[in-house]
Parts: structure tokens; sequence; C-alpha cells
């Protein structure tokens, strides 16, 4: 069992979504826990009126309103199933005290993602001092970058430098995804229509897609292009 940890502030469901569902149709188990602040997922699928629940959606399962990993165990062994039963969990963490200091620290990989916004690159720094004191450690886990909803601009350098003076470090090659009006447009149409299209995504989408896949799992970009060509033609 592998635990990806993709954290930070940022809106990033559409990642985890798809990179969830690419697992899901290559062959592997995946649980997508959501630790957003309010509950992100629960407008990505069929609205469930309980404060807690872990439910199918497009051949991969989900689990909201969940307050640690422990009670997602307990939720499980309570249906006769268990959680090392999943090939990954991937958690999408904005709640900084929702895994404990061992889980972070023992994640197969974590990923910080932000966006070039202000807004998310300030409230993001915020956020990882507060998960350094959450933890009580000098210096933060490495972690593998992500860049979401990019567009051509040239705080580039600016942007990449912004948490050089925090207690975070980086390591490998950041991966970056730029968005059009194809991505937006889609990713509104999977939130309305309840289904999760990986076809029409643009082609630099997928390419990044691609790239995040290889840097995670260890894929050459053949099975990784494979994978992503399984998901666009097999449905859920």
């Amino acid at each position: 069992m592998k635990t990806w940890i993709f954290a930070g502030l940022a809106t990033k469901s559409d990642v985890t979504l798809y990179i969830s569902k690419i697992l899901a149709n290559t062959g592997f188990k995946v649980l997508l826990v959501d630790a957003t602040e309010y509950e992100r997922y629960r407008y990505s699928i069929d609205a469930i009126y309980l404060p807690q629940w872990i439910t199918e959606f497009e051949g991969f399962d989900v689990a909201c309103g969940f307050t640690n990993i422990k009670q997602i165990s307990d939720y499980l062994s309570g249906t006769g199933e268990e959680i090392s039963h999943y090939d990954f969990i991937i958690c999408d963490v904005e709640k900084t005290g929702f895994l404990t200091k061992e889980e972070w620290m023992s994640a197969s990989a974590r990923v910080w993602v932000t966006t070039y916004s202000r807004q998310d690159l300030e409230r993001g720094k915020t956020w990882i001092y507060k998960l350094q004191e959450s933890l009580q450690v000098e210096e933060l886990p490495s972690f593998y970058r992500l860049w979401t909803q990019i567009i051509d601009t040239k705080i580039d350098q600016y942007a990449w430098d912004y948490y050089s003076d925090s207690p975070i470090q980086f390591h490998g090659t950041p991966v970056s995804i730029y968005w059009d009006e194809i991505d937006t447009a889609l990713q509104l149409e999977n939130e309305h229509i309840k289904r999760l299209h990986v076809k029409p995504l643009s082609r630099q989408y997928k390419k990044s897609l691609a790239l995040l896949l290889e840097l995670l799992t260890g894929w050459t970009s053949v099975e990784s292009r494979k994978a992503l060509s399984l998901t666009e033609r097999k449905r859920a």
C-alpha cells in the first residue's frame, strides 16, 4: 500500500480525481481521501447526506467527512474491509492535523500543490508554518512540486522562489499543469454531470498528468501514456 499526500490550500481535486481514475483503470485499488476544509469532493460526486462515508466513483473509492486516517480504517473494518487492501491511498490534505507525524514522514510521496495566485502563495506559506508547528519539526520532509492552473506569465521565477525562505524542501522535477478553456469547461461539466471524462482534456494537460504519474510511480513515459490511453477508452 502506497500513500500519496497532495498538500496545500490550492484547489487540486481535478488532478487527484484524474490520477485516481487512471490508476483504477490500470487495475489498482484506489482510495481518494478528502481532507479539505470544505469537503470539496461532495460537489464532484453524487451527494451523500451522511457525516462520514466511503463510496465508489468512477472505479475508485472516495472517503469524505473523516477527521483522520484511523477513522477511515475503523469505518472500513466495520464493513468487513481493511484499509491495507488498497494499493494506493491518495490524500488531498488542507487540514494540517489530519495526518500524524508518522503518516507524513512515511508517505510514499508528498506533493506540494499551488498556483501562481498571490493569495495561494501567501496562504500556502502560512499553512507550511502551521504544518511545521503541528509536526514539531525544524524542517518538513521533502515534497515534489506541482504547479496547477498555470498560464504564461512573467512572474515564473518569482513564484518558483517564493518558498525558498520557508521550512519546506523540494525534490524531483517540478510539474506544471497549464490550463486552457477546454480544461476549465471540462472540469465544470464533470462536476455537474457527476462523471469524470478524461478524453476531452487538452493535450498539454494530459502530458502533465503523464509526467506526474512517472514522477510518483516510476513508470516510463510509454507506461504512463498507455495508462492514459486505456483510461480514455475505458468507461468506469
